[in-house]
C-alpha cells in the first residue's frame, strides 16, 4: 500500500516530482516510500503545478532579456555600450574619444553629427544596412592605436584625434583598408568647433567614402556631387576620382581633377591620379607627360613609378615597364600590384624564374587570392613543372571554396 509523507519537512523535490510522472517504474524519492508514480492523480496534479509554476519564472527571464536589458542598454553612455565585431560585407566606422584637458569635449557632436547623415541617407529611402557607426570610450593617441582597435573590432575605419581650449580639434580617419588608388591610409582635418558646417562637411565626406567601400557607387557619387569646397581639395578629388571610375564616369573623374590642378598644378597626388585616368583611356603619350612631372615633384612615389610602368607596358615596351616597376617595387617592397604587374612582364618576356619567385612573393602577401595560385600556376605549366601546377591549381580551389564559404557565413 502506497504510503506518503505530508509533513513540510519531507515533502519531495518539486524537480523530482516533475520527472516522476515521466518514469514507468517505481521509484524511491528521500522521505518516502517505493511506489509508483502514475498510481494517483495527486501526483499529477503536483507535477503539473510546478510547470504552471516554471511558466511564470521563463517569462519573466524572456522579459529581462528582450524588454528590461535593452532598456539598460539604451541608459549606458554611448561610449560604454559595446560595440558588435563587423560582420563580413559590413563597412564600420568607429568614433573613439577625441583627447584633451581642455574646453568642450565635441566627440558627442561629432558622433550625432555622422549618426545624423547615416540616418538622413536611410530617411531619403536608401539601403545602407552594410554601413554602421560604433562609439568607444578609448582614447587612441597614435595611428598605431586607432588601427589596433579597428583590427579587433574588423572596422574599415577609425576616427580619433585631439581637442583644445581654443575650441579648434583635429581629427584623424585611418583607413584600414585603402580601395582604390593613391588612396590614403589616413587623413587629418582641422575642424573649428563652432562651426557646424565644417563637421557636417566631415560627415557628408565619410558617408561618400563608406557607401564606395561598401560597394554603393551610385549613391556614393550623389553624396559626393553635393559636397562643398570647404575641406582639404586634394584629399575630396582622390575620393571623387575613385568614385567616378568605379561608375566608368572617366570625363567626370578628369574634370574633378583638372578643376584642383587648376589652382595646385605641381600636386604629385593628382598628377598621378589624372595619368591613370589617361591610361584607361589610352592617351599614352598625354599620361606619361602627367606622371613624368609629378616624379619631378616627388621622386620617391611608388605609385608614380607603377602608373608610368602600366603605361609602358601598354603601350607595349616591357623593358621600360619593367624598370619602372622594379623602381617601385625598391620604394614599396609590399606593393601587391607592382609585383603582381612584374611577375606578369617577366612571364611575358620569357623570365619564368623571375616570374615564379614574383608570384611566390605574391602570395606570402595576400594568400586568400585564389587568382595568385591560378598565375603561378600558368608559369609552372610553361615551365613544365606539371606537379607544381597541380599543387596550385588544387591549392586555388582550396582558397576560393573558402572565400565563398565566408561570403555565406
Amino acid at each position: 500500500m502506497l504510503s506518503r509523507c505530508f509533513s513540510p519537512t519531507c515533502s519531495p523535490n518539486p524537480l523530482s516530482v516533475i520527472i516522476l510522472p515521466l518514469l514507468s517504474k517505481p521509484v524511491t524519492i528521500a522521505g518516502m516510500s517505493s511506489f509508483h508514480p502514475r498510481d494517483t492523480l495527486a501526483n499529477r496534479l503536483i507535477g503539473l503545478g510546478c510547470l504552471l509554476f516554471l511558466i511564470p519564472c521563463l517569462l519573466s527571464v524572456l522579459a529581462v532579456v528582450f524588454y528590461i536589458w535593452p532598456i539598460a542598454f539604451s541608459i549606458l553612455p554611448v561610449g560604454l555600450r559595446p560595440v558588435p565585431v563587423a560582420q563580413q560585407g559590413e563597412v564600420l566606422l568607429l568614433v573613439a574619444e577625441l583627447d584633451g584637458s581642455a574646453g568642450a569635449d565635441p566627440t558627442e557632436q561629432i558622433d550625432k553629427t555622422l549618426q545624423g547623415s547615416v540616418l538622413d541617407f536611410r530617411n531619403g529611402g536608401h539601403q545602407a544596412s552594410s554601413m554602421r557607426i560604433g562609439r568607444l570610450a578609448d582614447i587612441p593617441l597614435s595611428d598605431q592605436e586607432a588601427r589596433k582597435l579597428g583590427q579587433h573590432y574588423h572596422a574599415a575605419f577609425v576616427l580619433w584625434g585631439a581637442y583644445d581650449s581654443s575650441d579648434v580639434y583635429t581629427v584623424t580617419c585611418s583607413v584600414l583598408q585603402p580601395g582604390g588608388l593613391l588612396e590614403p591610409d589616413q587623413f587629418t582635418l582641422t575642424l573649428q568647433q563652432d562651426d557646424t558646417s565644417d563637421l557636417e562637411d566631415l560627415a557628408e565626406l565619410l558617408l561618400a567614402i563608406m557607401l564606395y567601400h561598401s560597394g554603393d557607387y551610385y549613391h556614393a557619387e550623389t553624396v559626393i556631387d553635393a559636397l562643398p569646397n570647404n575641406l582639404d581639395p586634394t584629399l575630396v578629388a582622390i575620393y571623387q576620382t575613385a568614385i567616378y571610375r568605379s561608375v566608368n564616369n572617366y570625363a567626370k573623374a578628369l574634370s574633378a581633377i583638372d578643376a584642383v590642378l587648376a589652382q595646385q598644378p605641381d600636386d604629385a597626388v593628382l598628377l598621378t591620379l589624372k595619368a591613370s585616368i589617361l591610361l584607361d583611356q589610352a592617351q599614352y603619350e598625354e599620361a606619361i607627360d602627367a606622371v613624368s612631372i609629378s616624379l619631378e615633384q616627388e621622386p620617391d612615389m611608388a605609385e608614380a613609378y607603377f602608373v608610368r610602368g602600366a603605361v609602358y607596358r601598354a603601350r607595349g615596351d616591357a623593358q621600360s615597364a619593367l624598370d619602372d616597376y622594379t623602381h617601385a617595387l625598391e620604394l614599396a617592397p609590399d606593393n601587391i600590384k607592382a609585383l603582381r604587374s612584374r611577375a606578369q612582364v617577366h612571364q611575358t618576356l620569357g623570365n619564368t624564374q623571375a616570374a615564379l619567385s614574383d608570384y611566390t612573393a605574391v602570395i606570402e602577401l595576400d594568400p586568400d587570392n585564389y587568382q595568385n595560385y591560378l598565375e603561378r600556376a600558368g608559369v609552372y605549366t610553361l615551365n613544365g613543372d606539371k606537379d607544381a601546377a597541380l599543387a596550385d591549381f588544387e591549392q586555388a580551389l582550396v582558397v576560393a571554396e573558402e572565400s565563398n564559404a565566408s561570403n555565406y557565413d
